[in-house]
């Protein structure tokens, strides 16, 4: 067990916290994490580490020998917790102290593999969760999140626990953060130049991505939802896949939100409608986001794909939509509608016909929505 000023001299991992600012729903900002405010400066002067044991041992937190020091952690909100290389390359750790346990930070690094899991982990405001190893660690356990918590990874992080708690939330770093459980109160940021994988129909409250990718269940089409506003600035990066005529597995990516905010770029993969053949032709359409309201615009668009979706060039019109150069021989091209967020099939890239195409799949939105809305007043 090591005390906070023994860890402030000595370890130094964790004094370089980037400021976060979260963007709500409503629009209005709040600085969550200030320039320079480290962990030392976060956390009390009685905070204490507790490090697993890098030898074989029991999975629970409770036995004392599986600590160094042969101490178990204690539930606190300046409890810092870190995880090294241990001596078999998978380790499942359970957390059988708390429901539950509080803690300040969790730090993972070496080449170790850890699985998490057991009651809660609730997070101090401030607090941190740093995967800084370089293997994959998996949590499925459930992140209660203080105020302005950082998530910060190199490698994969899987959270298969979900988030909970009103907390605004940012995502650090170049690795990648699943998250395969709800996070229905919470404002997620991406910041770090990583990527959220938002997986199997899960939800989260808000969702700002102002450095880094959005992807939706990694290479296998799945739908997201975002209770309040999606928000997408100049440095983010949303990547959909279109592989079939249904929005989910084995069709395409859909994000659902109440609002979305175009910004930053728009990547496409469209490498298995080739499989689909002569069904996709004009006036297909690809609900690719489904909002009740839409601004903004992305400043890039983009798409890989097989023949004939290979090397496709996309140009904003007059119109302020993004239309591809021609698929294929059949003289048809794609088009993106950032009035209503979907992608479809036209058979020529003039303004006045994405116009006409457009109102008319404007208004088959507007129908679904007010059918939806009546299927659940109804319900």
């Amino acid at each position: 067990m090591t005390n906070q000023a023994e860890l402030c001299a000595n370890n130094g991992k964790n004094t370089s916290r980037k400021v976060l600012i979260m963007k709500s729903s409503f629009g209005r900002f709040v600085a969550a994490v200030a320039v320079g405010l480290g962990v030392c400066a976060g956390a009390s002067a009685d905070a204490a580490t507790f490090t697993w044991r890098t030898g074989p041992g029991t999975s629970g937190w409770s036995t004392g020998s599986n600590w160094l020091g042969n101490t178990g952690p204690t539930s606190s909100s300046s409890t810092f917790l870190e995880y090294t290389t241990n001596t078999a390359a998978n380790v499942t750790t359970n957390n059988n102290l708390a429901n539950p346990f509080d803690l300040f930070q969790l730090l993972i690094n070496g080449n170790t593999s850890y699985t998490f899991s057991g009651s809660p982990m609730q997070f101090a405001t401030g607090g941190s969760l740093v995967n800084s190893s370089s293997v994959t660690q998996t949590i499925n356990s459930t992140i209660n999140a203080g105020t302005a918590m950082t998530i910060t990874t190199g490698n994969l992080i899987n959270l298969n626990g979900g988030i909970a708690g009103v907390s605004a939330v940012g995502l650090a770093g170049a690795g990648t953060v699943a998250l395969d459980g709800n996070a229905n109160d919470s404002t997620i940021d991406v910041i770090g130049g990583g990527t959220l994988n938002i997986k199997n129909n899960r939800t989260v409250g808000d969702l700002l991505v102002t450095s880094g990718t959005l992807q939706l269940s990694g290479g296998d089409s799945g739908v997201a939802s975002v209770i309040n506003a999606a928000t997408f600035t100049p440095g983010s990066v949303v990547s959909m896949d279109i592989a079939g005529l249904a929005p989910g597995s084995g069709g395409y990516d859909q994000l659902v939100s109440d609002t979305v905010s175009f910004g930053g770029s728009l990547a496409l993969d469209l490498t298995g409608l080739a499989d689909l053949g002569s069904i996709v032709d004009r006036g297909t359409s690809f609900d690719i986001f489904e909002a009740n309201g839409y601004s903004g615009n992305f400043t890039s668009v983009s798409s890989v794909g097989t023949a004939p979706y290979g090397s496709l060039s996309w140009t904003l019109n007059a119109q302020g939509d993004w239309e591809s150069s021609t698929v294929g021989a059949n003289g048809n091209y794609l088009g993106f509608l950032p009035a209503t967020g979907q992608v479809i099939v036209v058979p020529e890239p003039s303004t006045m016909v994405f116009a006409a195409i457009g109102l008319v799949v404007s208004g088959a939105h507007v129908m679904r929505k007010r059918r939806k809305a009546a299927a659940v007043i109804a319900g």
